[in-house]
């Protein structure tokens, strides 16, 4: 293998004084949000459907006597308006469950009004997969008072001078506490709001680098499958972004995350929008040779991001045969590959060693919350 590359090796006194000097201010909200999404404002609804038997009975007793009521020509339908936190008739609900059978459905919607039965009918799903949007209810007020703060990660090139900053969703609850971005794009899967989050971030980050970037460079924007998928509101947020900050599209990596999981058209469809409208186009989390080399000649990415776990391994079997795999794969259109999740001395040298470009992780420097 080749040795350790000397720039990258002198390079490495700069990251320990960035890292150093790093400190963790108190993440600050984003001022003068835009108007609030529709649904904002509405009460959270949650409906339970009971068919007749002596269990059920006795959970439908149980529901009324909880506030539910009964849906006039409707005597299976239970309704009522959450209380807030929505989250505690959730709590509810389980404790109700322990006691019955798993073919109760629910269904949860957002209105001012009662919704009408047949909206109810539409809605309904089973009682797992309704307590996790009940659960998740707290994303919804996030969602609406612009809860959402944008953290920055540096990226590295060999040189050990800054190429870009990749862009971080995390939450504030309504003590101020952070929420990670796992447990926030975990809620927002489970509300089917993970096209509004990467809208939010989408632009909130770009407007941010504007005030973050003394000279522009390149900005790293996660995008979710239904980011992926409505390619146009994506590009729609990032606009009014680029307008705030005074950037050029040209400065704006748009990431497409889990890269893997989405289907090859979908990807082609959204690369060739986002290139199209000016951006630059990046794939994350690619492991498996195979599909990485099909979504490479599918997107023509500019930059691809190996996952994690692809270099962990690497560095504990001292074997980079995969890694060498996925970085031919990852250049037969010219991309710039790059290395996430880099904690220690030794992940670096091995990722250093296997020809990558791009280096992000804790080692070098950690996420920190972004200007505004």
């Amino acid at each position: 293998m080749a040795p350790p590359d000397d720039g990258m090796r002198s390079a490495l006194p700069l990251w320990e004084r960035r890292r150093n000097r790093q400190t963790s201010p108190t993440p600050s909200r984003r001022p003068s949000p835009p108007a609030r999404p529709a649904w904002s404002s509405a009460r959270t609804w949650i409906a339970a459907v009971v068919a007749p038997s002596e269990a059920r009975s006795a959970f439908t007793e149980a529901l009324v006597r909880r506030g539910f009521q009964r849906v006039p020509g409707h005597d299976e339908v239970l309704l009522r308006a959450a209380r807030e936190p929505a989250s505690s008739a959730g709590a509810e609900l389980e404790d109700l469950l322990e006691g019955c059978d798993q073919q109760v459905r629910l269904a949860v919607l957002h209105t001012d009004v009662e919704p009408p039965i047949a909206d109810v009918l539409a809605e309904l799903e089973p009682a797992e997969r309704a307590l996790s949007r009940i659960r998740s209810q707290w994303l919804v007020p996030m969602l609406a008072q612009r809860r959402l703060v944008t953290y920055m990660q540096p990226v590295f090139d060999r040189a050990g001078e800054p190429y870009g900053e990749e862009a971080l969703v995390r939450g504030l609850d309504p003590s101020g506490e952070l929420v990670d971005g796992r447990t926030v794009m975990q809620a927002a899967r489970d509300l089917e709001l993970e096209g509004a989050v990467d809208r939010v971030l989408c632009e909130q980050s770009i407007e941010c680098s504007g005030q973050l970037f003394a000279v522009p460079t390149c900005l790293f924007v996660n995008l979710s499958r239904a980011g992926v998928e409505r390619s146009d509101a994506t590009i729609a947020s990032a606009l009014r972004g680029l307008r705030a900050a005074g950037l050029e599209a040209g400065n704006v990596c748009l990431e497409l995350s889990d890269a893997e999981s989405l289907p090859i058209e979908g990807v082609a469809r959204a690369a060739a929008a986002f290139r199209a409208a000016g951006f630059r186009v990046s794939l994350d989390d690619l492991a498996h040779p195979t599909e990485a080399r099909a979504l490479v000649e599918a997107a023509r990415p500019d930059v691809v991001k190996l996952a994690p776990w692809v270099l962990a391994r690497a560095v504990a079997e001292r074997w980079s045969g995969l890694l060498g795999l996925l970085v031919s794969a990852a250049r037969t259109h010219g991309a710039l590959v790059g290395a996430k999740g880099i904690e220690t001395t030794e992940d670096l040298s091995v990722a250093q060693r296997s020809g990558l470009d791009l280096f992000q992780g804790n080692l070098l420097a950690r996420a920190r919350p972004a200007a505004g």
